[in-house]
């Protein structure tokens, strides 16, 4: 019965230890996709914030330009 024992338990710690390197490697998986998808997020970060000063750089040129028109328009229309 020993023996019988010797192996159970022989099987049991094999097969735990299969479980365990196998969660170990799920874990490091895991752990490279969020390192990968944190890269992805901070680029898309970036991208993000240069659009969007880009685009108030061109809100404050259209407001520019709208300026400028109407100083155009104020004597054309004293004018007529």
């Amino acid at each position: 019965m020993d023996t019988l024992q010797s192996v159970i338990a022989g099987v049991t710690a094999t097969w735990l230890g299969a479980v365990g390197v196998g969660i170990i490697s799920v874990g490091l998986r895991l752990n490279n996709a969020v390192q990968r998808l944190t890269v992805i997020v901070s680029r898309l970060e970036r991208e993000f914030n240069t659009q969007a000063d880009e685009i108030r750089g061109l809100n404050e040129n259209r407001v520019q330009l709208i300026e400028r028109l109407t100083r155009l328009e104020r004597p054309a229309r004293n004018r007529g």
